[in-house]
């Protein structure tokens, strides 16, 4: 998704230090003390994932808390358990001005903001935005069906034919079809537009929940 022009880059300070007064120490590879305990306690109490990135000859993670760690995993994948930026934000943050953004993919929004430090040194805030799930299949399974009819009855409530659920589930049409005569039988409807109207009444009663 590409980001929003909204600004939300700010000097930062935590508690009664500066950003200068505790992150720029070359010498060290980790943060100083007096930040790493701030603002693993801060990244718990407002539920977020807080990531220091330091500007040297390009920027890389100086540190992150324990929830960053898990936002970068799922959000990018188990290589961004290292110390690297996602390349997404590697571009933002050479900008002049950097930008908040919403980062949407299959496993959900995240929400990212920068904070500036000093001239070399940001910190990355990343908030996990809980939106109304979308439609499954899962949400038929209420219905007492199987996994596989619940797939079945999802496709025909979304309008396709038999033959194109096959293809979506890489099966054979005749198979569909059986799953399809099963459904009604179970659920004990007359037709598909029936199961499609029961379905589509589960997964709107399932999105408004």
């Amino acid at each position: 998704m590409s980001p929003s022009p909204t600004t939300t880059c700010v000097p930062l300070r935590i508690g009664s230090l500066s950003g200068s007064e505790v992150f720029h120490q070359e010498s060290r590879r980790q943060p100083s003390a007096k930040l790493v305990a701030p603002l693993e306690q801060l990244s718990k109490r407002i539920n977020i994932g807080l990531v220091v990135a330091l500007k040297q000859d390009t920027w890389s993670i100086k540190f992150q808390t324990e929830s960053a760690k898990q936002l970068f995993k799922k959000y990018y994948g188990p290589a961004q358990l290292k110390d690297e930026l996602p390349e997404s934000f590697m571009q933002i943050l050479d900008r002049p001005s950097r930008d908040f953004w919403e980062e949407q993919t299959r496993q959900g929004k995240l929400q990212i903001s920068f904070y500036e430090i000093d001239d070399a040194s940001v910190l990355i805030a990343l908030e996990e935005i809980n939106s109304v799930p979308s439609r499954s299949p899962e949400m038929l399974l209420v219905l007492g069906l199987t996994p596989r009819e619940a797939e079945v009855l999802f496709w025909v409530a979304e309008g396709k034919t038999s033959p194109e659920i096959a293809l979506i589930l890489n099966a054979a049409p005749t198979t569909i079809k059986k799953h399809v005569n099963h459904i009604l039988e179970k659920l004990a409807l007359e037709n598909r537009l029936s199961a499609a109207l029961l379905a589509n009444e589960i997964l709107r009663s399932s999105e408004s929940s």
